[in-house]
């Protein structure tokens, strides 16, 4: 069957281009680059550090696939394509200050085409907390459970690929608040880490860490 499929995309195609790569996952992956393997050009563009959902869980099959870069790129080697790590590895939204954090401090490397910079906060202040909280031109972004707050809000992961929010509050819970402090967020698990990522790098302004202790009065 496969033969078959990519006789009828060269045919019909002069190009097959898939976007948000790093989610596929599985026999899908598998599936993908039997796919690459048509008589046409193939262009994938993904952020492996941007890994939050699987097309496919399939037991055994890739489970270990999102383990490391090095290996995760050297798949794509061995199926016969050039990994281009230079020509998307600036940001048009994210401020030189967010990029500045995100490979500081998350230990992924990002870097901005503007030089504008941009605050990056932890509040202490429960009352500047729950001001953030009402403040519906800023959206709260938990990492998990959202609805529960009462406020206008997503969880971490389902804002990826989201491009319209200026300034960007990010609820922590009481452990990755610890880690925040001790400048040691890179140590977190990769998920949690890759979902800590996606939602700093939706600020085109300024970042807001905030502890869920702060607005745990506003929980239903």
């Amino acid at each position: 069957m496969l033969p078959d499929i990519r006789i009828r995309l060269a045919r019909y195609y002069d190009e097959l281009l898939v976007d948000e790569v790093q989610d596929f996952a599985g026999h899908d992956f598998n599936f993908l680059l039997e796919l690459c393997r048509a008589e046409i050009t193939v262009l994938c563009c993904g952020d492996f550090y941007q890994h939050t959902f699987d097309t496919s869980h399939d037991g055994n099959v890739n489970s270990t696939l999102h383990d490391d870069i090095t290996r995760y790129e050297a798949r794509f080697d061995a199926a016969g394509f050039a990994v281009d790590r230079d020509t998307l590895n600036r940001t048009w939204r994210c401020s030189a200050s967010v990029c500045e954090f995100i490979t500081g401090q998350l230990n992924i490397r990002i870097a901005a085409h503007g030089i504008h910079a941009s605050l990056i906060e932890t509040i202490a202040d429960t009352e500047r907390s729950a001001t953030l909280h009402a403040d519906n031109t800023v959206i709260k972004l938990f990492y998990r459970e959202h609805h529960r707050y009462g406020c206008y809000s997503m969880n971490w992961g389902a804002s990826k690929g989201l491009d319209h929010f200026q300034d960007v509050c990010i609820v922590m819970g009481s452990s990755h608040w610890k880690l925040l402090t001790r400048q040691e967020l890179a140590t977190l698990p990769p998920s949690s880490r890759n979902r800590l990522y996606v939602a700093c790098s939706r600020a085109r302004g300024n970042i807001y860490f905030v502890p869920e202790t702060h607005l745990r009065r506003f929980r239903n």
